[in-house]
């Protein structure tokens, strides 16, 4: 049996499914629509029971699995608990210490559902990386001997106004935001913008990632499976919305991608990079600038790569549909 973690509207991870089942693989899969509704552990000396029940009253055998695809999200339970709670008149006064106190026993049962699979089964990703650190990325980058922008993180723009003439670039520290507004049918997104510091009208700011600009010919995505790479060129710049980030484009105006190929000495380094990280996928995002140097701006672990698939037709859905099966077949 494989299992996969993922969000409900990802879909390239419909398109797994899809190869997956065209192959005969039993699939089962954990997002927000489809929960954890009810869990039976029960462990001995020589017998292990881990039975799940979800929301769409399917039952899962984590004993059975042999392969896991941790894509995106996270495994959640049922809120019922909170209800209950809500509704206990009797103990109506200590909800909140009981609702917290409730998180933390579930929070412990998923961290073992975690480490229980990461234990036992074949993993493609691995739990807790959705939102791994930039700063620490560039630190390994850096570490490792792959070029980065140069970066600043400052809170008080005042102190800083002349440091910062050099840091005219303005990015989120952990991932950007993207929300769907539907009263207004917007897209809130949290994407890379230029700035000019003596323009900043404030003294003191929430700590503040900024980097200095890096004249660009493209940017590179490229998506890390299993020690290989797949990547694409993406012409950002030549569309003025898309210039500063290649995720801010129209969809009445794409950048123009195209398959495009690492040096091997630059593939060697970021395996290096996704060694260091513990991943055996992620997508990667580069820069290469105007005077032909590659750029490091980060790894996100459950980055999209179905652009990449298509622009590049590196079939990358069948190829993870591929390594899925290959840990289903695997003897215990």
């Amino acid at each position: 049996m494989l299992l996969i973690i993922s969000r409900h509207n990802d879909l390239s991870t419909q398109d797994v499914i899809n190869w997956l089942l065209y192959y005969g693989a039993k699939v089962c899969v954990l997002n927000e629509v489809n929960y954890i509704e009810d869990i039976v552990i029960e462990i001995k000396d020589t017998y292990l029971k881990f039975l799940l029940k979800t929301s769409k009253k399917e039952y899962i055998d984590l004993t059975e699995v042999k392969g896991v695809w941790f894509r995106r999200g996270e495994i959640l339970f049922s809120r019922r608990y909170k209800v209950e709670v809500i509704n206990n008149k009797k103990t109506s006064q200590y909800k909140d210490h009981i609702i917290n106190f409730c998180k933390e026993e579930v929070e412990g049962i998923k961290e073992f559902i975690y480490q229980y699979l990461y234990d036992t089964c074949q993993c493609l990703g691995r739990p807790h990386t959705n939102r791994l650190n930039k700063l620490f990325l560039l630190h390994v980058a850096k570490k490792i001997g792959v070029s980065i922008p140069d970066t600043y993180v400052t809170s008080n723009i005042d102190l800083d106004k002349k440091v910062l003439h050099h840091y005219n670039f303005i990015k989120p520290i952990q991932e950007g935001i993207f929300y769907f507004i539907d009263k207004t049918k917007e897209d809130l997104k949290m994407l890379n913008k230029r700035v000019q510091a003596k323009l900043i009208p404030y003294s003191y700011s929430f700590p503040t990632l900024f980097q200095n600009e890096i004249k660009k010919q493209f940017e590179i995505r490229s998506f890390y499976l299993n020690k290989h790479f797949y990547s694409i060129a993406i012409f950002s710049q030549r569309h003025k919305k898309s210039i500063y980030d290649f995720r801010d484009y129209s969809f009445d105006d794409e950048n123009y991608m195209r398959p495009f190929k690492l040096p091997n000495i630059l593939e060697k380094k970021l395996s290096e990079i996704m060694n260091y990280i513990k991943l055996n996928t992620g997508s990667i995002d580069l820069i290469y600038s105007n005077t032909g140097e590659y750029y490091f701006l980060e790894v996100n672990p459950v980055g999209q790569f179905g652009f990449v698939s298509t622009y590049g037709g590196y079939d990358l859905e069948k190829k993870i549909a591929k390594i899925l099966l290959s840990y289903e077949k695997r003897k215990n």
